[in-house]
């Protein structure tokens, strides 16, 4: 609840918020997103409905919405498949929108389409616990 209350505050003309676009499974206690959020207090994570089926055009608008209501100058930290987000995003939104987005750091994009063979290969098994749905997002 602190972090929430922090994100209140007034921002100045050189803040800088930082978004952060987790990837497949969202970022865990440890991960390096997760650690910037909370030693950096304008730090805000993009929220997907399902971490687990991503759906492209669902984790687009996630992103949309959250930087439209984020005031400011912006910094996006993306990893995995939020990289893909991220640059999906960027694609589609206004010149002016743009101009917001002052830095976007893209960590460990993973290779799409994420074929049944690159899942094994990675330590996933496609089509079972549930990771089926990774093989749905695409770059396109």
């Amino acid at each position: 609840m602190h972090r929430q209350q922090a994100r209140v505050m007034m921002l100045d003309d050189d803040d800088v918020v930082l978004i952060t676009v987790p990837g497949w499974g969202n970022s865990g206690d440890k991960h390096w997103q997760t650690l910037w959020e909370l030693t950096y207090p304008l730090a805000r994570r993009v929220q997907q409905q399902d971490w687990l089926y991503p759906e492209r055009e669902a984790w687009v608008a996630a992103l949309d919405q959250l930087v439209r209501d984020t005031p400011g100058r912006i910094v996006l930290a993306a990893h995995s498949l939020g990289c893909h987000t991220t640059v999906a995003w960027l694609r589609t939104v206004d010149f002016l929108t743009q101009r917001r987005i002052k830095g976007v750091l893209l960590v460990a994009p993973p290779a799409l389409p994420i074929t049944e063979a690159r899942a094994r290969a990675s330590g996933e098994t496609a089509g079972c616990c549930g990771h089926a749905g990774v093989y749905r997002f695409r770059t396109a």
